[in-house]
């Protein structure tokens, strides 16, 4: 009798390890960049008191930032890269310029706040024009 094939157990133990470590390499990453978007963005458009004060704010939104991207990066390997890891480490990233650009959106300028350098809609003037937030 012919037994069913089964996977490779190398190739799957290979795919489970490179998803344990590029998800929180990928996640802390988009972490770091979105964190940094952001505190430029503020120190372009002058918000906020003072680089300390600005920074706690920062540190408090990198964490969601860092687990939410870590988390999607683990979906993306754990789904994606049964097939392909390049494929995976591709939806991966993309997933991680979709949530920068979430992030940024959300937190580059405080409602109604008056930003006179970034008048009149609170965006950077480094914000590339055909991406709006």
């Amino acid at each position: 009798m012919n037994s069913p094939a089964r996977p490779r157990a190398s190739s799957t133990r290979g795919q489970w390890l490179a998803g344990c470590v590029f998800a929180p390499v990928g996640g802390l990453l988009t972490g770091i960049v979105g964190v940094t978007l952001v505190g430029r963005a503020w120190n372009s458009c002058d918000i906020g008191t003072s680089g300390a004060a600005n920074s706690l704010g920062l540190a408090l939104a990198f964490i969601p930032l860092w687990l939410v991207a870590t988390a999607v990066w683990a979906v993306v390997f754990a789904t994606a890269g049964r097939r392909s890891m390049t494929a995976a480490a591709g939806c991966a990233l993309l997933g991680s310029l979709l949530l920068l650009w979430a992030f940024m959106a959300w937190k580059h300028a405080p409602a109604g706040y008056p930003a006179p350098v970034c008048a009149p809609d609170n965006v950077p003037p480094w914000w590339p024009g055909w991406l709006p937030l």
